[in-house]
């Protein structure tokens, strides 16, 4: 930063010389410093004013971090859509031969019933093959273009219903629901994708508490928008990790795909809605979706009084 303000002054020093600065012709980018001390991009420009023997300069200087955050997020979407693509064109050239694979295995271990290494051997194969399948699937599932079949749908009913239906599974045993917040608006929503949505997140939140722990589960609506927020008390994550979260086939797990999750935000997008993680290594992960909300005047005193 010293050195390229040194620069900086230098070249005011000999502008009235040579009358040439970029910041006077497009403007420039620099590193501008908050009060607090964060550093922010900013965009600056300048012109000079002649008067008498003296020069003066007149700088606009614009904190463009909104801007750049912006076209970071346009240039992510792009690399995760030529992804999509991708990966949907590998998985319909994978799908005929992988089921002509599963079909031959599950044949022949029909006619090897007395010999338990090579049944052993084809179950692995079909287990395999079955996982692989499960990929593809995920993979035409995220590049699909996804139109949701909405009718009224209240998000309360539907959390509690999940949370009921997911307590049943093993994994589930030792978490705790707890449900808090609105239980009676009802907004537009594909209910059989949203559900699909909250297994996803449920999953994930019971696999980051393998000793078990309370999930809570809270529904606040606002004057323009509906936030469901789902939260566990697991073992969290860095900064690093949550930012490859949306990336897909990227995982943590063993057996993961990498496409849950960015298959979950492509469901909430189609509702034009949106997803944000917030997560600390030991301390959890609250997980926030976000869904237009356009409530009736009764509804917006009840929210303002709330």
């Amino acid at each position: 930063q010293d050195e390229h303000s040194g620069r900086l002054l230098q070249t005011i020093k000999k502008y009235p010389e040579t009358s040439h600065y970029k910041c006077f012709e497009s403007g420039c980018e620099m590193a501008g410093k908050k009060v607090e001390g964060e550093f922010i991009p900013v965009h600056m420009r300048a012109s000079s004013v002649q008067i008498g023997s003296d020069t003066l300069f007149v700088w606009i200087v614009r904190d463009i971090s909104d801007l750049k955050a912006m076209h970071d997020e346009i240039a992510q979407s792009k690399r995760l859509a030529a992804i999509g693509e991708m990966g949907a064109s590998i998985a319909h050239e994978i799908r005929n031969p992988l089921a002509g694979i599963g079909g031959a295995a599950q044949m022949l271990l029909k006619s090897v019933k007395d010999n338990p290494r090579q049944v052993a051997i084809l179950n692995e194969i079909i287990i395999l093959v079955f996982r692989i399948e499960n990929t593809v699937n995920q993979m035409l599932d995220y590049a699909r273009a996804w139109t949701p079949n909405q009718t009224l749908i209240t998000p309360m009913q539907l959390l509690k219903e999940v949370g009921t239906e997911a307590q049943t599974l093993e994994n589930f045993k030792q978490v705790t629901f707890k449900f808090s917040g609105d239980d009676s608006i009802a907004i537009p929503l594909d209910e059989d994708l949203i559900r699909q949505v909250l297994w996803n997140l449920f999953k994930n939140s019971a696999e980051a508490m393998p000793e078990g722990g309370e999930l809570s589960c809270h529904v606040q609506p606002t004057q323009n928008e509906l936030i469901v927020t789902i939260q566990d008390h697991g073992i969290g994550m860095d900064d690093a990790t949550i930012k490859k979260l949306f990336t897909p086939f990227f995982t943590t797990k063993i057996y993961g795909t990498g496409l849950g999750l960015p298959i979950c935000q492509r469901i909430i997008e189609a509702h034009k809605g949106s997803i944000a993680i917030h997560s600390a290594v030991g301390e959890g992960t609250t997980i926030s979706l976000r869904f237009p909300f356009n409530p009736q005047p009764a509804q917006i005193e009840a929210i303002e009084q709330s």
